[in-house]
C-alpha cells in the first residue's frame, strides 16, 4: 500500500479536518497541509496511545492551526479579533469576548483547560466559535440540526460558568491558604 492509497484511504477524515481547522486557509493548501500532517502522524504514532485517527485528528489540527496563525500574521489586527459577537442570537455565545477580554497567561490557560474538559463533540464547536466560523458553517461543517446546535450552545454556557465559579473558589482558597 502506497502513501497515495493511505491518504485516498482516510480522504474524509483528512477533508474533514481541513474544513475544520483551515479556516482563513484556501482549500487546496489546507488539504495539501492536512495531508502531510497525516502522512507524519502515520510516521510518528505509537499505538497504545490513543486511536490512531484522534492522533491524526490532533497532528492534523496543530499543524492547520499554526499555518494559520502565520497566515494571520500578515494581515491586520481587527481579522484577528475575537471579540465579536457569534451569530445573529441575542443570546449568542461570547466565547471569543471571554478569551479575548482577559489580558493575563493565567486567565488564557484556565480557558484552554475549560475547553480540554469540555466532551470531545462539543469542544469542537467550541473552539470552531473561538475560531470565528459562523452559525451557518459550524452547522454545515459538524452536520449538526438547530436542535443538537441549541443543545452544545447551552451546555458550553453552563459548563462555562459552573467552570468559572469552580475557579473563583479555588481562587478564593490560595488566597485564604496563604493568610
Amino acid at each position: 500500500m502506497t502513501e497515495w492509497d493511505v491518504l485516498e484511504a482516510y480522504r474524509d477524515v483528512i477533508h474533514d479536518a481541513a474544513l475544520r481547522y483551515g479556516k482563513g486557509i484556501p482549500l487546496n493548501d489546507s488539504m495539501q497541509i492536512a495531508r502531510e500532517a497525516f502522512l507524519c502522524a502515520i510516521r510518528i504514532y505509537r499505538s497504545g496511545y490513543t486511536k490512531f485517527v484522534r492522533y491524526a485528528d490532533r497532528v492534523m489540527y496543530h499543524r492547520l492551526r499554526w499555518c494559520r496563525i502565520k497566515n494571520n500574521r500578515i494581515r491586520r489586527e481587527e481579522s484577528l479579533c475575537l471579540d465579536r459577537p457569534v451569530g445573529e442570537e441575542e443570546d449568542a455565545p461570547t466565547i471569543g469576548a471571554l478569551y479575548t477580554a482577559v489580558p493575563d497567561f493565567a486567565e488564557r490557560v484556565w480557558f484552554v483547560d475549560f475547553m480540554e474538559r469540555l466532551d470531545e463533540d462539543v469542544q469542537k464547536t467550541a473552539w470552531m466559535i473561538v475560531d470565528r466560523y459562523t452559525k451557518e458553517e459550524i452547522l454545515k461543517i459538524r452536520k449538526l440540526s438547530l436542535i443538537e446546535w441549541s443543545w452544545q450552545i447551552n451546555l458550553i454556557k453552563e459548563a462555562w460558568q459552573n467552570y468559572h465559579d469552580h475557579k473563583e473558589l479555588c481562587h478564593l482558597a490560595a488566597v485564604k491558604s496563604r493568610s
